[in-house]
């Protein structure tokens, strides 16, 4: 049994297959096959979809379905974006999503459509573009974006809105009357607003590409080199803050430094890269949306290290297993003695 780190590694593999485990989950994060609802999610694979599967809203993934339901009775759809990491998403879903009167009015007033944005990037880039030229702000994730049936053009659109009134924002029911009642009173103005829409969307296409272009030597070190240029090499990672821990950018490290070892040249520099990024998280120096330069996110980053690995580098090396050892649970520097059991383990995440 591996160790799980809280705060820590996000490098190998075992991550995703521990953390789908349900006494690792985050408690919003949870599905209840035992539940009285079940929609049309419950057919789809991506676990983020899955996760509604038994919301009593009746969620449809994007396709024909729904695009046909929204036509026949003349509903403007909800689209909800997000995916499994979203800390707000999941907050979200249980204040609302899971409570059946938001649920029941969300129902009656639209066709609601749920998107990973981990399966559909491309849906979720048109709609930050969409949500963007409404608000002039960025966007985010839980996206909530309302559109006309017809055409899937947008009229109004957020992010997170919270069960009641607060932090300056509306409460999200009070959101689903007000964007039906503009809907029905305002039809004709917004469908001559979104050919506007249309036009501005259409400058912030993506450039065609060559798809005959093929990814030589120069591609992946002209990669290797903007890595080096944005790494920040007192916090670790890669840019300002808030960072994200964008494991393509150090899997892109450790393979140039695989590929180059093999070439009798090891790029030791890129190696140190990841690897100092990589102890930086481990050290709990990384907390999620912080607008500190030293912060990284997200806050509950967790990792594990098969008791089979060998010859792992440097850092990682310190983070094997010892002795029986379960897990630890980690606040910021602080760790808890080694946990022995999978009941204790449960124990104490039912404490914390």
């Amino acid at each position: 049994m591996p160790i799980i780190y809280c705060r820590g590694n996000p490098l190998w593999l075992p991550l995703f297959v521990i953390i789908n485990q349900p006494i690792f989950r985050n408690p919003f994060m949870q599905t209840n096959p035992d539940t009285l609802y079940t929609n049309a999610l419950i057919n789809e694979t991506s676990p983020y979809l899955l996760q509604h599967a038994h919301n009593p809203v009746q969620w449809y993934p994007w396709g024909e379905q729904a695009i046909t339901l929204t036509k026949q009775q003349n509903k403007p759809i909800l689209l909800s974006i997000g995916y499994s990491a979203c800390h707000w998403c999941h907050v979200m879903a249980h204040e609302s999503f899971e409570n059946p009167e938001t649920a029941a009015l969300m129902n009656d007033l639209f066709i609601n459509i749920k998107v990973d944005r981990e399966e559909r990037p491309d849906l979720d880039k048109i709609y930050q573009m969409a949500h963007h030229l409404i608000a002039q702000r960025a966007g985010g994730w839980p996206l909530t974006m309302f559109l006309a049936p017809q055409n899937h053009y947008h009229f109004f659109g957020g992010t997170y809105f919270p069960p009641q009134s607060r932090y300056g924002m509306p409460a999200f029911t009070d959101v689903l009357k007000q964007t039906i009642g503009f809907y029905n009173k305002n039809k004709n103005k917004i469908q001559a607003h979104q050919q506007s829409f249309a036009q501005a969307l259409s400058h912030y296409s993506t450039p065609p590409t060559d798809s005959t272009a093929q990814i030589n030597a120069e591609t992946l070190n002209s990669a290797r080199s903007e890595l080096a240029q944005n790494f920040d090499c007192i916090q670790g990672g890669f840019g300002g803050a808030p960072k994200f821990p964008h494991l393509p950018n150090i899997e892109r490290l450790l393979h140039h430094y695989q590929m180059t070892v093999q070439q009798a040249e090891p790029d030791q520099e890129g190696l140190d890269m990841a690897l100092f990024t990589l102890k930086k998280m481990a050290l709990g120096a990384f907390i999620r949306y912080s607008e500190c330069q030293k912060d990284y996110a997200p806050q509950r980053l967790c990792f594990a290290i098969p008791t089979e690995a060998n010859n792992l580098p440097g850092i990682l090396a310190e983070r094997k297993p010892q002795g029986a050892a379960v897990a630890y649970l980690c606040t910021g520097y602080q760790c808890s003695a080694p946990i022995t059991s999978l009941a204790e383990l449960t124990t104490a995440l039912a404490e914390k």
